[in-house]
């Protein structure tokens, strides 16, 4: 719900892409 979640989401989702 965080700002940091949104960003670790994104370094995950780019690693996995």
């Amino acid at each position: 719900g965080h700002s940091l979640d949104l960003f670790v989401v994104n370094s995950y989702g780019s690693a996995f892409q």
